[in-house]
């Protein structure tokens, strides 16, 4: 039955009542249906709230808004033009990329949509693509010509094109259209500057005051010209005349800071903060500003304190936690880096800049993958944070994923192109890869932006030296002592120098020198013995040596070197004593075995040697040594099974021991064993001892069977370097280049394989290889 039927039995005046309420209820019922299914409507609410969170700053929010508004109506031109104002003020590359795509599709459905072509016309300007902002400009000026904004990128982009004068007349013309506008004439002083018109420049910056003598900008802007100028004092002024307009502004105090700073003048810069910080003892900015200054003059318990006070006063902030997070990793106090970091990444753990932070301290740990994931994650956060970039790049090179490292570092100097750091290991990484072009071309910009830069005169001697320019490279190397005495590779590379110039009194002279700074570096050690050994004095060669072992932190090199001494003396019993000694005191220190292998074949002393280590196996089964120094003896009498067995047995031990793992990679490798075994193996022994060449050269020679020939390179190029007298390691390298298709670099390696020795393992193939590239010819 219908309602309204149902009304027949109901009194009159109950039904008239009732049909009113009816008929007020279907209104409402009406109002909600059209409420909740009109697009338009819903369209209205969500551009409102979308204007709303623009207004208050809810920039992520305000996005959201305007994407449903275009999912109701694609073609809503004020949508697309909004989100694309979010966008904008969001900032960042991809944020820029998302606007210029909602700009060109507000302009597709409008083109007279001039703020949206101003805007495009920006991002063109931004991009460095100058004819197409000149064509936006274009078209605005000649719909609206005395649109300010509309000359103003004219102005800009044609600066851009080099073309000055033409810009400083747009800018002008728009400073004319609106002569109280503050930034034009902070735009045509930037002009004048680009021109080099230092008067002009001032005059307008002169002429901006007068507009405004209270405008904060104009006066930041105006000691920053002073600064550029050398006018130092005047710029000193301007900036105290802006403290006393406005007292309370932090900012300024702490630029005037920055430009004592700046200048030299660090007792003014400190007095200028102490009062920021007498003047708002609450505000953290001057305790942390402080701080800072603390830590460029070296006072590093004192910039410690500042942070501390800031947090103290808010104990949320992150500014000061980041940097104590930041001076702990560098003086590597790592329990107390990790505390502050912690507390930060509890508070905010999607926080990039922690991220980069907390990939350090993995980095600090030598925790590779760790650190690398992190930063990774980091980088995908905030892919325009340069930090971030250039810590990735600095973890996958310490992992020796030079070509990815190369990667993030040229993205860092792009982000960021005074960044010098990132700079100096393009050039390492350059320098690597035997592209010393390249490597020059980074060191020279480092020295561009600091001609005192010691690494980067470092470097420069090397590309020199890779150059045949031994002069070149002296004078650079001679600059490195003279710009840091204390630097002990530029001591090193000189005397390795003169000894290859067979001037043995003035190597050993830097060489000392180089022991003197640092009693630990034992490569000068070495040079300093092979040096007296040449020379047929061995007796004072060991004299040398025994002194060091009283000032060495690590002795183990210096009995290696004592040995090595004794063996080329052919007094095997004391070689002996002193290769022990050195494994007693570093068991992981993989040339000693190596070299105690040698001198028993060179003295036929196995079964002796055997014995004597089985006997101390038995006496303690946990000692490293006996099984290692057996694995070693039965790989020289080609005993491979057993030398596998010992081995292995060690790793049981000591699953991490380096010298163990690396000799049964070595050994599945070039026996037919499980090749991802060997290369799992290998990489164990490289995360314990990242420095040993032997071991590069194991792990290289995987990656050349596993095919992986560009990783292969770069760990053999690394050995090759240590160990360049090695015929095998040569050969390896050069077979790694022939199978990458580099013949003049392969031909290279394997003639300076044969040329060491013609009787190594491999020596054949590298023969028939070498045949193979003599008859190539090239392609015509």
């Amino acid at each position: 039955m219908s309602i309204l039927l149902g009304l027949v039995s109901i009194k009159p005046a109950d039904r008239s009542r009732i049909l009113r309420i009816w008929a007020i209820c279907i209104i409402v019922l009406n109002v909600s249906i059209l409420g909740c299914s009109d697009p338009a409507a819903k369209k209205a609410a969500h551009f409102e709230r979308g204007q709303a969170y623009l207004k208050d700053s809810k920039l992520n929010e305000a996005v959201i808004e305007f994407k449903n508004v275009l999912q109701i109506d694609p073609r809503d031109v004020q949508g697309h033009y909004q989100l694309a104002m979010a966008y904008l003020r969001l900032g960042g590359v991809n944020n820029f990329k998302e606007a210029y795509k909602e700009l060109d599709q507000a302009l597709q459905l409008d083109p007279s949509l001039i703020d949206a072509r101003l805007k495009r016309g920006m991002l063109f300007l931004l991009s460095h693509d100058y004819d197409k902002a000149i064509e936006e400009a274009k078209i605005v000026v000649e719909k609206e010509p005395k649109n300010v904004d509309g000359h103003i990128l004219m102005g800009n982009s044609l600066a851009g094109k080099k073309e000055l004068d033409q810009a400083i007349a747009e800018v002008q013309k728009a400073l004319e259209l609106d002569p109280k506008r503050i930034r034009t004439y902070l735009n045509l002083a930037g002009l004048y500057l680009m021109k080099k018109d230092m008067a002009s420049a001032e005059k307008t910056y002169q002429d901006a005051l007068k507009i405004d003598e209270k405008s904060i900008e104009v006066h930041l802007a105006l000691a920053s010209f002073y600064g550029i100028i050398g006018k130092t004092k005047e710029g000193e002024d301007v900036l105290s005349k802006a403290v006393e307009l406005d007292p309370s502004n932090m900012s300024l105090r702490l630029n005037l800071a920055s430009y004592y700073m700046a200048t030299a003048k660090d007792q003014k810069a400190e007095e200028v903060l102490l009062d920021a910080t007498k003047a708002d003892p609450k505000e953290i900015k001057a305790w942390v500003a402080l701080g800072d200054f603390y830590m460029i003059s070296g006072k590093r318990d004192l910039a410690i304190q500042q942070y501390k006070h800031a947090l103290d006063i808010r104990s949320d902030a992150l500014p000061p936690r980041k940097k104590l997070v930041e001076i702990y990793l560098v003086s590597h106090q790592l329990d107390e880096a990790d505390r502050y970091l912690s507390e930060i990444l509890k508070r905010n753990p999607t926080d990039p800049e922690a991220k980069v932070l907390q990939g350090r301290w993995f980095l600090a740990e030598n925790k590779l993958n760790e650190a690398v994931a992190t930063l990774q994650e980091a980088t995908r956060m905030a892919p325009e944070l340069g930090a971030g970039h250039y810590y990735l790049g600095v973890a996958l090179a310490v992992r020796r994923d030079h070509q990815q490292a190369k990667a993030e570092f040229l993205d860092a100097v792009r982000i960021s192109p005074n960044n010098v750091e990132a700079r100096l290991a393009l050039t390492d990484i350059y320098l690597k890869d035997g592209d010393l072009n390249l490597a020059k071309e980074e060191a020279s910009k480092v020295l561009l932006l600091q001609p005192n830069n010691v690494l980067a005169h470092l470097h420069m001697g090397d590309i020199a030296l890779g150059q045949k320019d031994t002069d070149k490279a002296v004078q650079e190397y001679k600059k490195v002592i003279e710009l840091n005495p204390n630097f002990v590779a530029g001591h090193v590379r000189l005397g390795l120098i003169y000894r290859k110039q067979k001037h043995g009194d003035e190597a050993i002279q830097q060489f000392e020198k180089a022991l003197s700074i640092n009693p630990d570096q034992v490569d000068a050690l070495a040079q300093i013995s092979a040096i007296r050994l040449e020379k047929g004095d061995a007796e004072e060669a060991l004299k040398r040596c025994e002194i060091q072992l009283s000032r060495v932190s690590h002795p183990a090199s210096v009995y290696l070197i004592i040995g090595q001494i004794y063996q080329a003396k052919k007094d095997f019993p004391k070689s002996e004593e002193n290769y022990k000694k050195a494994i007693e005191v570093d068991p992981n220190l993989l040339t000693t075995y190596m070299a105690l292998g040698s001198l028993y074949i060179q003295n036929k002393s196995f079964d002796q040697a055997i014995q004597q280590y089985q006997s101390v196996k038995k006496a303690n089964p946990q000692a490293l040594a006996p099984y290692m120094l057996l694995g070693v003896i039965y790989e020289q009498l080609k005993d491979y099974e057993k030398a596998q067995h010992e081995y292995e047995q060690a790793l049981k031990i000591d699953p991490k021991f380096g010298p163990a793992a690396n000799n049964l990679a070595w050994n599945y490798a070039e026996r037919g064993g499980n090749i991802d075994m060997a290369l799992s193996l290998a990489e164990t022994a490289r995360e314990k001892l990242p420095e040993d060449p032997a071991i590069a050269d194991t792990l290289g020679w995987i990656y050349y069977k596993k095919n992986a020939f560009l990783k292969a390179i770069s760990l053999l190029k690394e050995s090759t370097e240590k160990l360049g007298e090695n015929p095998i390691v040569r050969y390896h390298l050069g077979m790694a280049y022939y199978k990458n298709g580099d013949r003049n670099l392969a031909k290279k390696e394997l003639e300076a394989s044969l040329k060491i020795s013609k009787s190594y393992p491999g020596a054949e193939e590298a023969k028939k290889t070498l045949e193979e590239l003599d008859n190539i010819r090239p392609k015509i």
